[in-house]
Formats: C-alpha cells, sequence, structure tokens
C-alpha cells in the first residue's frame, strides 16, 4: 500500500514540476510537455496497480483512477467507429499504432486524457500572450474517440461503476476546457461537437 501511495504521489508530481522533468524548448514544447507528462503519471498508476491487468489515469482534478483493463481488443473499438468520426489523428493513433495496444484499449482513454493536459496548458499560453497552436480540435477529436470508447466499455462492463465515474469525470473536465478554449477565442464551439450531444 505505501508504495503505490509514493506511485500515487509522484504521478502527481509529473504534472507540477514539468520544468524540471523534460528540458525547455527543443522539440517538445510546454504543451507536448503537458501531453506526454500525463502519459508518465499514467504509467506510474499502472506500474504499481493492485490489478493484474490494469488502467491507470491520473485526470487533471487529480483524481487517480485504478481499475481493471476492460475487457476487449482495440481492434474492436476500431472497428466500430462509423467513418464519420474518422478524424485527422484516426489513421495515426489506431491504424499505424492499433496493432502495438490490441491488447491494451485503454490505450483510447490514455491519449484522451493526455490531449486534455495538452489543452489546459494551450488554455494558460492564451490566458498570457496568445497561444502557438490549437489543440482544441484535437481534444475534439479524442473526446469523441473517448466517449465512443466508454460506451463500447459500457456494454461490456454494464455494472463497474469506476468505468461510469471515469468516463463521467472526462467528459466533464474536457467540456469545461473546451468551453473555456472558445471562450478565450471569442468564437462558439464546432456545431459537430454540439450535434453529438457534448453540451
Amino acid at each position: 500500500m505505501q508504495l503505490r501511495y509514493c506511485a500515487y504521489l509522484f504521478a502527481i508530481y509529473c504534472f507540477s514540476s514539468a520544468s524540471l522533468l523534460l528540458a525547455e524548448g527543443g522539440f517538445f514544447d510546454q504543451i507536448n510537455k503537458a501531453h506526454e507528462l500525463s502519459h508518465k503519471a499514467n504509467e506510474s498508476v499502472r506500474l504499481n496497480s493492485i490489478h493484474a491487468n490494469c488502467a491507470g489515469f491520473v485526470v487533471p482534478s487529480g483524481r487517480i483512477f485504478d481499475m481493471p483493463e476492460p475487457r476487449l481488443k482495440l481492434e474492436e473499438f476500431i472497428h466500430s467507429i462509423p467513418p464519420s468520426k474518422k478524424k485527422a489523428l484516426f489513421d495515426y493513433y489506431f491504424i499505424q499504432m492499433g496493432s502495438d495496444w490490441n491488447s491494451k484499449p485503454s490505450y483510447v482513454w490514455d491519449e484522451w486524457v493526455g490531449f486534455l493536459f495538452g489543452a489546459r496548458e494551450e488554455l494558460k499560453q492564451l490566458l498570457k500572450a496568445g497561444s502557438p497552436r490549437k489543440t482544441s480540435t484535437e481534444l475534439i477529436e479524442f473526446t469523441t474517440y473517448g466517449d465512443h470508447f466508454c460506451k463500447l466499455v459500457a456494454t461490456k462492463h454494464p455494472y463497474e461503476q469506476i468505468y461510469k465515474e471515469f468516463c463521467t469525470a472526462m467528459m466533464s473536465e474536457s467540456k469545461m476546457v473546451l468551453n473555456a478554449l472558445y471562450k478565450v477565442r471569442k468564437k462558439p464551439l464546432p456545431r459537430t461537437f454540439l450535434d453529438r450531444g457534448f453540451r
């Protein structure tokens, strides 16, 4: 228990010490740092999980989710995505990279968490002095994929409350960040996003 607790503290530390963990500038900008550090924090949770085959995440609110890996294959998710939902990142993350994660379908959620942290960092930069890139479209895309995976998992695990709590937390935080980003830009959220029910 103490080991897991220490790992969880490290996971939180990742987000408060980004400048110490990755060099300033270079290939990684601050938005990429936030994204990649979220993967490190999630990995820390998984390595010290109470589950033999686990899915672990730290969401921006600071809550840690340590839960069993959903019992399905990533390819089930990939084949269930209708063409209308496949956007710019789909080919790279799920066609080119998907075979590496077939037995770890929570990869979808791991990337969703990463893009959420990246979008939060972009919001901070926008509020300061403008942003070097637009991560909001990436977050919209992965919120779509994450929500779709949540629904797929719910059909396989209808009584697993922890999955529902994770999905609710991620959807709530994603909507909050996206609304804030578009408010700062003085633009409405894209109609396609609103039409999917993410209000």
